[in-house]
């Protein structure tokens, strides 16, 4: 048994990074921003991502994995083990977008980096506006690449995906807010300091509604939110993970956020 295999045996069965620069739930951070690859089988996408990652901006990477069953492990693995700004934290059951994005929050605001980044790892956000959201960041709390500002956009949906899509930011933007024009975006750049001003221990949604959830906690608490467009691309390999229970999910979270929008249930 390689030392590769024998240190993968190891890790499959606990929730920890391997790679050794996380420790006690910190990573010894090398710049201001954290990106976050949550994955769940995205071997192919994975490796043609992190090195343009890597290229466009001087950012450290955390890769979330959700027991992927493809080689995304092993591939991410070797990866870190090359690259001291890649860090692997695998998580040994699925547990959903919005899970891993608030694990990643602990691990930014433990490490004491400025900035956490949410980015797909199917390769669908463009990576050229990775410093863009980075300047922007520094002056705003919440930094949204957004689809639905002029100059914003997207490719290669089909018209059932677009209209899905644009109904949820439509809806939302009625019954929440109209301050923020893609509320489901999931490319963005937070100041971990406004992280620990809002309250994230009842978020309990993934896609979607996780991405609304958490900008209308930004929003309500009146923290700074700004949009930058970006192109956003179908993916090109792997599989969506894109369903209808993830549209439910966020219609109805919704109803339940403009409720407490009305009469002040909720915390920030």
């Amino acid at each position: 048994m390689t030392e590769f295999q024998s240190s993968l045996q190891v890790f499959r069965g606990v929730e920890s990074v391997l790679h050794g620069r996380l420790v006690d739930g910190k990573i010894s951070c090398r710049s201001i921003a954290l990106l976050v690859l949550p994955t769940f089988n995205e071997r192919e996408s994975i490796e043609e991502l992190l090195p343009k990652v890597l290229g466009a901006a001087t950012v450290d990477v955390l890769i979330v994995d959700d027991g992927s069953t493809d080689e995304t492990i092993e591939f991410a693995l070797e990866f870190a083990r090359g690259n001291e700004r890649v860090s692997l934290l695998h998580r040994s059951e699925k547990r959903g977008l919005g899970a891993a994005y608030l694990h990643a929050f602990d691990v930014a605001i433990a490490s004491g980096y400025e900035i956490v980044m949410e980015f797909d790892a199917d390769g669908s956000h463009p990576t050229d506006v990775i410093p863009a959201l980075i300047e922007a960041a520094r002056e705003n709390d919440l930094v949204i690449g957004s689809r639905y500002v002029p100059e914003g956009g997207i490719e290669g949906w089909s018209v059932d995906r677009r209209f899905i899509s644009f109904f949820a930011n439509m809806w939302t933007r009625t019954m929440l807010s109209r301050r923020v024009r893609d509320w489901t975006a999931g490319c963005k750049a937070i100041r971990t300091d406004a992280l620990r001003a809002i309250d994230l221990e009842c978020v309990k949604t993934s896609g979607y509604g996780f991405q609304i959830e958490v900008t209308w906690k930004f929003v309500r608490s009146g923290l700074r939110v700004r949009e930058i467009p970006i192109i956003f691309r179908e993916r090109e390999s792997g599989v969506s993970k894109f369903g209808k229970s993830i549209a439910f999910e966020a219609f109805f979270l919704v109803w339940r956020l403009f409720a407490q929008r009305v009469f002040g249930t909720t915390k920030h």
